[in-house]
């Protein structure tokens, strides 16, 4: 075997190499794009029933999505912010320069980002027909954007290295290059739902309070002359619900236990401890922490203060500059939630739903029960609006929206209401009825 055999050998082998590559490629972007939430499988079975379901949504406003993530970084999750930029635009470099080194063809630059272009309309429609996620215009954008980048990398290479088989290696470097970058921002970013990562939840000090459940859950904001004062409810300090949420003080005395829950996350596990704090370190412990209350019917007997969070996942752990989200709208207009507790001949007693932020990052939206709950007097005019949200699937994202009637409204609805504060009376200028079909099946 001469050496040009040799060379056309070695070459022909890194190219099935690059070939191998390129489907284990394409098929990673079939599980990242399409499957991230549900299993080819699920999805064939859910064809050949008829019986779709799922998220799904669509946005053909070019750039919209870019501001939002602006926002988020500017918030500090930097990587959150742009996960979604940057991992768009690597996950479809490597399809710049795999077309054409693997289709000769297919090598100008308006056939590969033609090619860039309609595998992202693909894969978008898809997911719009399927309910398999957000259709996104901006995908779209970024997905050409990474193959043009990719096939930028290309001609550069092709201009300076000429031997094939060291374009073959190169190629195959960088294509790892790439993948290990989007795996990275896949990790950090939606690494459950893609079942990479698999935490462990441990606790640390968990024997510090009791088994039973707390007689009271809210929203700490001091200690004062022997007494602890906290609102009945979760709320914010921007929020504007805590205009309708009680404050409730309970006696303290030396025989009260002060814990501070504590979560850290390491690389296999996250840990939650309970730490034991004393008067002197409860007392300085500020505003507006989620708090835990038992009560033995004399004095709070334990108490655990909760790093609270906001809607984008940060700490509130101040009172004097707080990031954290809130219920005001663009507009003015306060946004509550919850159920209708009552029918009444000016509107509806609307015992209000809060949502809390757990340990996970998760969190769990409910209304209050008992010595928590929280009724808001709503009252309607002739000119509210009326609407009705169908969901079907338990994470909320199988939506149908259409418009109602105030004669659709009965007790133990769960509504979202906007409007603004008439004394103590809540005037709603919009009325959404939330049905949730999939706890009826």
């Amino acid at each position: 075997m001469g050496v040009s055999d040799k060379k056309s050998g070695s070459d022909l082998m890194l190219k099935l190499v690059l070939s191998g590559i390129f489907i284990v490629y394409i098929l990673v972007l079939f599980k990242i794009i399409l499957f991230k939430y549900m299993s080819p499988a699920d999805v064939f079975t859910n064809i050949i029933n008829g019986e779709l379901s799922g998220f799904r949504s669509f946005n053909i406003k070019p750039f919209q999505t870019f501001g939002d993530f602006m926002d988020i970084a500017r918030r500090g999750q930097f990587l959150r912010g742009f996960s979604n930029i940057l991992g768009n635009m690597l996950v479809f470099m490597p399809m710049g320069y795999f077309i054409p080194m693997l289709f000769r063809r297919l090598r100008k630059p308006a056939a590969v980002i033609l090619t860039a272009v309609l595998l992202s309309v693909f894969f978008e429609i898809s997911q719009y027909l399927f309910y398999l996620g957000t259709s996104d215009i901006d995908d779209v954008i970024l997905n050409t954007l990474g193959g043009a980048a990719g096939h930028g990398c290309f001609c550069g290479m092709s201009r300076f290295i000429k031997c094939k088989r060291i374009l073959y290696i190169i190629t195959i470097i960088l294509s790892g290059i790439c993948l290990a970058g989007a795996f990275i921002v896949a990790l950090n970013e939606f690494g459950y739902i893609l079942g990479i990562n698999n935490y462990e939840v441990r606790y640390e000090g968990k024997e510090n309070i009791p088994e039973e459940k707390s007689d009271y859950e809210g929203t700490f904001l001091r200690i004062d002359a022997e007494k602890i004062y906290f609102y009945s409810s979760y709320v914010t300090e921007q929020g504007a619900e805590k205009d309708f949420v009680p404050i409730i003080n309970l006696n303290v005395s030396e025989r009260t236990k002060y814990i501070l829950q504590e979560t850290e996350e390491d690389k296999k596990d996250i840990v939650i401890n309970y730490r034991v704090l004393s008067k002197k370190e409860a007392e300085q412990i500020q505003p507006y922490f989620g708090v835990s209350i038992w009560n033995n019917g004399e004095e709070a007997s334990t108490v655990v203060f909760k790093q609270m969070q906001s809607g984008d996942g940060q700490m509130i752990q101040t009172s004097g500059d707080s990031k954290s989200d809130n219920n005001i709208s663009d507009s003015g207009r306060i946004n509550l939630w919850g159920n209708i507790d009552e029918i009444t001949i000016n509107g509806f007693v609307l015992n209000m739903g809060t949502t809390e932020e757990l340990e996970n990052g998760g969190s769990i939206a409910q209304v209050g029960i008992g010595e928590n709950a929280v009724y808001v007097n709503v009252r309607l005019q002739s000119d509210t609006i009326y609407k009705k949200k169908i969901v079907h699937d338990a994470i909320g994202k199988n939506v149908e929206n259409m418009s109602s009637s105030r004669d659709e409204l009965k007790t133990d609805m769960t509504v979202s209401i906007k409007g603004y504060k008439d004394n103590d009376i809540f005037v709603a200028e919009e009325v959404e009825i939330s049905i949730f079909t999939f706890m009826n099946k």
